[in-house]
């Protein structure tokens, strides 16, 4: 089916021969793709729950698309370690241990989360985007400002949590 979607959409692969991924500043990820230099880059998994290691798009910071990585494992470990961290700054996910209120006020779900991070309060805008299931264990509650928080084993949780969260799964 890949093969078959790549001869129909005009797909470029990133080679990683020709790819050298670099940090800028330290906080910014660049890339020299075959004699171009992009300074900045942004990364976005395509499929970031069952394949999070292949079909990664490269993206300028004009959020044209550069390319796609095939598969990670296909660079070396110091190129796929620069792509690893940038993901994971991009997908970074706080653990939630319980909901301990979720309450609705203006448009908004209010949810008060004990997470490993410590009690977090939380605006959810759109409950049925905001507010999914990821396959039958796990959920996935994204805030208004972009921010993840997962419940692992959500069917294992308190009653409380349940009870919260339950309303606002589609």
């Amino acid at each position: 089916m890949i093969s078959e979607l790549s001869s129909v959409a005009d797909i470029q692969y990133i080679e990683p021969e020709k790819a050298r991924f670099y940090r800028l500043n330290e906080d910014f990820l660049g890339l020299e793709y075959d004699g171009v230099d992009k300074k900045r880059v942004q990364l976005h998994r395509t499929m970031p729950i069952h394949q999070p290691n292949a079909y990664i798009c490269v993206l300028d910071m004009e959020a044209k698309e550069i390319g796609i990585i095939r598969d990670l494992g296909s660079f070396g470990k110091e190129q796929a370690d620069l792509i690893e961290q940038e993901l994971a700054v991009r997908y970074y996910s706080v653990s939630v241990q319980r909901i301990l209120s979720a309450k609705e006020k203006f448009g908004y779900v209010y949810f008060e989360l004990q997470t490993i991070a410590g009690i977090r309060i939380i605006a959810v805008k759109d409950v049925s985007k905001g507010v999914r299931l990821l396959d039958e264990k796990r959920v996935v509650i994204v805030d208004v400002d972009g921010n993840r928080y997962t419940l692992d084993d959500y069917p294992s949780m308190d009653r409380r949590t349940l009870k919260s969260l339950l309303p606002y799964l589609f």
